[in-house]
């Protein structure tokens, strides 16, 4: 029952998604305006009311003007029945207890996604990422070996954000955006790379130490003392240069949503040798092992696509 509501839901979220994405290009409106006794149309690019002329009225605008306000209305109508669907969707999954990602990292991410984010300048690494491998596998990790009360962010500076990333980044901060899932998130002064909740949950902002080190970058979305300012951690290039999956999972409350973490055999790589650097807390070390050789007997066992790591 857990497998055919996780395969029903997740073709459910990726037909949900593609409307979301298809009815932005109409969210904007279109509209006639007169100008010296003649009429012109008019599509607003933005919320603060900016709008790019089409052209003088004829038989073709008023053409575009009628398919523009037809598909925004099928849009709104499919949007409203796919709605519906999840909603219901959701209870079932809930019910079914088909979700393992803690609700605090739902929402985390989902904010991210939102912000056009996640995957496009911010990937899920550490613990969290294993939410990921287990979907992709169709299996559920047991014991704690996913127990985390922290969410890694790798952040890519290099690279380009989309429009809709840029405004909300300019506008909020990356910690502004956190703050859309936990109000209570705030940036500790002595660890200005990390945002910590009134419930305690972190984030932390991580990226690779540049080559050569003294190169100057980018450390924060949004310069300034309001907004989170990344760490330099040096070897990070086994996550950075392997490709990225994006893969549908589900919250504890039944919600499904994106993660975006690299891909199984990285993850693998990485952890085995944190098991291996001499600086690194032994308590931790022994997690990193279980946790490499927990992704490589599920990439040997579940994902043949992904040829077997030899740690």
């Amino acid at each position: 029952d857990q497998a055919k509501q996780a395969i029903d839901c997740e073709h459910l979220f990726t037909a949900l998604q593609q409307t979301e994405l298809a009815s932005r290009e109409y969210a904007s409106g279109m509209h006639w305006k007169k100008i010296s006794n003649r009429e012109y149309l008019y599509r607003t690019r933005d919320g603060r009311g900016n709008a790019k002329c089409i052209g003088l009225r004829t038989v073709e605008t008023e053409r575009i003007f009628d398919a523009f306000h037809h598909r925004k209305k099928e849009l709104i109508e499919r949007l409203t029945q796919l709605r519906s669907r999840m909603d219901l969707m959701l209870r079932l999954n809930k019910a079914l207890r088909l979700g393992s990602v803690p609700n605090e990292v739902a929402n985390l991410c989902i904010h991210l996604d939102k912000a056009q984010l996640l995957g496009k300048g911010l990937t899920v690494i550490g613990t969290n990422a294993m939410y990921v491998y287990e979907a992709m596998a169709g299996v559920r990790w047991t014991g704690d070996i996913t127990s985390t009360t922290d969410l890694d962010l790798l952040w890519h500076p290099e690279k380009k954000l989309s429009l809709v990333a840029r405004e909300e980044v300019n506008l909020h901060g990356l910690l502004g955006i956190l703050k859309k899932a936990d109000k209570t998130f705030e940036i500790l002064k002595k660890t200005p790379y990390r945002a910590v909740s009134a419930n305690g949950y972190m984030v932390d902002l991580i990226k690779q130490t540049p080559k050569p080190p003294w190169r100057k970058e980018k450390d924060q979305f949004l310069p300034g003392n309001q907004d989170m300012q990344a760490v330099e951690i040096d070897h990070l290039h086994r996550l950075l240069g392997a490709p990225q999956v994006t893969q549908p999972v589900f919250a504890l409350d039944g919600r499904i949503f994106n993660m975006v973490a690299p891909e199984p055999r990285a993850f693998a790589i990485y952890k085995n040798w944190l098991a291996k650097e001499p600086s690194r807390n032994p308590a931790k070390k022994r997690r990193d092992q279980e946790q490499a050789q927990a992704v490589q007997k599920l990439i040997i066992d579940q994902l043949p696509q992904y040829q077997a790591v030899n740690l």
